[in-house]
């Protein structure tokens, strides 16, 4: 079996969570062939013998730059699914996979056809997508709910669905009506070096000394590194030994977190580019490990550092509170409110205080649990059943208000339309209840479309085309 990776650098040394996950994947299903995208300019390091390595080709002068990466336009995400696609002409796969911090999917089946890429199903795999991710940057409301719109038809384009957060695949599954495949986290851990932290904790844990604390994350605003430096602000230095925030991806923001930290006259160390085995050995010293996230669909690190036994502080924005507290309640840590974040700092300094007591609770519960280490990995399971089987559906009736199509008009008449809408937006104050409005609504919004379009189909052919799309239920205009 051949299944394609639309993935640049697999295995490059500063790989995320996201990474983390295929390369679990890949080494757990050595009887499956992978291929990933290799660019000209990053070192790929120790790829197993089963993956494989395809150099990404530019397809008509246009290079896939990390300097576009906010870079939403429609032009440009059918442009990457074009170099994708451009990249492996000809080829025949078995399944081609994309993960959803990319939104170019809606465009995938189109291009792949173009270049006679032979393929049984697309699928794509949740790892937390890339609106939750921006929308805590300065990113305008305008061009948020152009991602949106991307990500909808996105994950509408596949033919199945994998994830590992309960609780995102559940958000998913109601917007949609599709049913999506969970695979346990825990086979995404090395739980062999886990169980041996513990092993190492419990030789220690008798030791008294004051921990460090530790924040871990991508360099990104949702991650919380700054509501991790603020906290330091409040805490006494008495109760801890030294602090660092470990993480990879924008240097520009690590820069930035570091100039924070001098301002404010703090000893934080920022460090850049952990491996997982190197954050794995950092999780068997002694420290607790502070993850304040804004927003994560579940939070790997934060699974690895309570099994192994390493007091950990997280918020309850992050998906894997809801896997421990469904699965293994009996496993200490400590969930904060970020909502009433001024009322937790005394929470976060008496956990600090205590850490040793749950290092020993967590040791006597995870003891209990260790025959999770013989957890058997069934991705090539997964993998051959699609083979033969259709994504299942759920048969009722798609309930919606929202009804998407493109036309082309002229820029002039744009604004026009665009100003009756928008005094048509100001009587439409109050949203649809019902099942039944929606559709009356809906059946007078397409009449309205139509007519405008037949009247103006004449000049249009005679002007410059803009394209733009229309997102009825907001109405919303986006042209290039």
């Amino acid at each position: 079996m051949k299944i394609l990776l639309l993935i640049n650098d697999l295995y490059r040394k500063n790989s995320g969570g996201g990474e983390l996950v295929y390369k679990n994947i890949i080494k757990n299903s050595p009887n499956i062939e992978f291929f990933y995208f290799r660019t000209s300019n990053i070192k790929n390091i120790d790829v197993p013998k089963n993956c494989h390595q395809i150099k990404l080709k530019n397809w008509r002068k246009f290079t896939l730059d990390s300097k576009n990466f906010n870079d939403f336009s429609f032009n440009y995400q059918k442009s990457i699914a074009a170099n994708f696609a451009y990249s492996v002409s000809n080829l025949e796969f078995d399944f081609i996979e994309l993960p959803d911090w990319n939104c170019f999917g809606s465009y995938l089946k189109e291009e792949l056809n173009k270049y006679n890429v032979k393929y049984k199903k697309l699928i794509l795999a949740l790892h937390g997508n890339i609106s939750d991710t921006l929308r805590f940057n300065d990113i305008n409301k305008s061009t948020l709910e152009k991602i949106k719109f991307l990500e909808i038809n996105q994950i509408q384009a596949v033919d199945h669905i994998y994830g590992i957060s309960y609780d995102y695949i559940k958000y998913w599954e109601n917007k949609i009506q599709k049913k999506i495949h969970f695979f346990d986290p825990l086979q995404f851990l090395n739980l062999n070096q886990v169980f041996n932290n513990i092993e190492k904790k419990d030789s220690e844990k008798n030791k008294v000394a004051k921990p460090n604390i530790i924040n871990i994350g991508r360099f990104e605003k949702r991650k919380g590194h700054e509501i991790f430096i603020d906290t330091l602000n409040y805490l006494d230095q008495n109760i801890y030994d030294k602090t660092f925030i470990i993480g990879s991806g924008s240097k520009k923001y690590s820069v930035y977190l570091e100039n924070i930290i001098k301002d404010r006259s703090l000893n934080t160390k920022v460090l850049r580019d952990k491996t997982n085995l190197e954050i794995l050995d950092i999780l068997n010293q002694n420290a607790v490990i502070y993850l304040p996230v804004q927003y994560d669909s579940f939070n790997l690190v934060a699974l690895e550092s309570i099994l192994s036994a390493c007091p950990t502080i997280i918020s309850d924005k992050a998906g894997v509170c809801k896997y421990l507290d469904k699965f293994y309640p009996n496993l200490s840590y400590l969930k904060i409110n970020l909502d009433n974040y001024s009322n937790e700092i005394s929470k976060i300094s008496d956990f600090i205080k205590n850490s040793s007591t749950h290092i020993n609770k967590n040791l006597f519960e995870i003891k209990k649990i260790k025959e999770l280490q013989n957890i058997k990995s069934n991705f090539e399971k997964f993998y051959h059943s699609l083979e033969d089987n259709l994504n299942i559906i759920n048969k009722k009736t798609y309930k919606t208000n929202r009804f998407n199509f493109e036309l082309s008009f002229p820029k002039f008449l744009i604004r026009i339309v665009k100003k009756f809408f928008e005094l048509f937006a100001l009587i439409k104050k109050v949203k649809l209840k019902s099942f039944k409005q929606s559709i009356i609504s809906n059946i007078f919004y397409y009449f309205l479309y139509i007519s405008i379009y037949k009247l103006t189909l004449e000049k249009i052919k005679l002007l410059k085309k803009k394209s733009f799309h229309i997102q009825i239920d907001r109405i919303n205009f986006w042209y290039e």
